[in-house]
């Protein structure tokens, strides 16, 4: 074999021996809108064998039992504590808990959304 065929053989061998990955594509028309929300939840521990790995796998997971941990919603920055501070904020997401509410200042852009600052109201 030649030096060259060598070469290519050693470089096709890594090449398929490479796992290959998903992959998701997000874009900007794939930002928050105001008046979404989101809802978040909590299942505590999970175990489970997830058998033999490869493509197209579905694993049922309804019988875990999910507690709420709350709703956050995507409000516009207007009248929101804090907004002042950062005036380039097209969006907030608001996080209310038992003692106030966490605002989480956010600019879209057409190149992403980008965090630009946080408050808190006691």
């Amino acid at each position: 074999m030649t030096r060259i065929a060598t070469a290519l053989c050693l470089l096709l061998s890594i090449i398929v021996s490479i796992p290959g990955y998903s992959q998701i594509t997000i874009g900007s028309g794939d930002a928050p809108v105001i008046g979404a929300s989101m809802t978040g939840t909590h299942a505590g521990e999970i175990v489970f064998d997830p058998q033999t790995p490869g493509a197209n796998r579905t694993w049922n997971i309804t019988s875990y039992t999910y507690e709420l941990e709350g709703v956050q919603n995507w409000v516009s920055p207007q009248g929101v504590p804090g907004a002042d501070q950062f005036p380039s904020a097209t969006i907030v997401l608001e996080s209310p808990d038992e003692s106030g509410n966490t605002y989480s200042f956010m600019r879209v852009a057409n190149d992403g959304v980008r965090s630009i600052g946080m408050t808190a109201t006691i």
